[in-house]
């Protein structure tokens, strides 16, 4: 269910409401108390906030698309990173291999959105 609020930006921490998320505005930490949008949320990447919580997550992907032979996470699109943080494969991995990525990952993902939903909405 956090998930799907954090996707849907059902939450008061982000307003925007952009579909376009990667094009979207984020608000200045000074100005208010908002994230601004799903990819920072998700990505945490410049936030000195929250970008504790998904560097573990990221550094496991990192891994295994390496171990995968699939393009490197900093080659990828925020989508594609997105996805990939959401529990969904690479595109170009081989279909076999879905459910051994599923569970190598889930462990990590279920952790990572337990510690992001507490952040996000306490």
């Amino acid at each position: 269910m956090s998930l799907f609020r954090i996707r849907t930006q059902s939450h008061g921490a982000i307003p925007t409401h952009c579909h376009h998320f990667e094009l979207s505005h984020r608000d200045q930490y000074n100005d208010t108390n908002t994230v601004g949008c799903e990819t920072h949320a998700i990505l945490a990447r410049d936030c000195p906030y929250s970008k504790h919580l998904a560097l573990p997550l990221i550094r496991k992907i990192c891994t295994l698309l390496h171990n995968a032979g699939q393009p490197s996470w900093d080659s990828l699109l925020i989508p594609q990173q997105i996805s990939l943080i959401l529990g969904n494969p690479p595109e170009l991995l081989p279909k076999k291999l879905n459910k051994a990525w599923t569970e190598a990952t889930l462990k990590e993902i279920l952790p990572y959105i337990s510690s992001l939903e507490t952040l996000l909405y306490t």
